[in-house]
């Protein structure tokens, strides 16, 4: 379960803490998920197996998890700056920031793309 410290706690409203929570709850379920698919995944019989296809499956995978953690930090960034309206520097940190996470958001795309290809070239193997 998250813990929050007590600025963490003043920081954020009462429905922020809720979906804080409910996400972490959420995060909980699919690890117990993920960890059920993967003793599913050992029982099986051994199989010719698509080594760099999987490969690539978890590389997508991590991916969408790295855009997930941009989008968050975007939000936090978009959150601050709003806090501080009047504070042209802490805005301007803030602006290059978002840019930065938004370039690599726009790399990580790109390398999922890349991922889909080379997926779908295995297949085709």
């Amino acid at each position: 379960m998250v813990s929050l410290s007590e600025f963490e706690k003043a920081f954020y409203s009462e429905k922020e803490l809720v979906d804080i929570y409910q996400a972490d709850e959420k995060l909980a379920r699919q690890e117990a998920e993920q960890e059920k698919a993967e003793a599913e995944y050992a029982a099986r019989p051994l199989q010719k197996k698509n080594w760099v296809k999987e490969l690539y499956e978890l590389f997508e995978k991590e991916d969408f998890d790295t855009l997930s953690v941009l989008n968050e930090h975007i939000a936090a960034l978009v959150k601050v700056r709003e806090t501080f309206p009047d504070d042209g520097c802490i805005k301007a940190l803030c602006e290059y920031h978002i840019r930065i996470d938004q370039a690599e958001i726009e790399n990580t795309m790109e390398d999922i793309e890349y991922d889909r290809r080379q997926i779908e070239a295995t297949a085709r193997i």
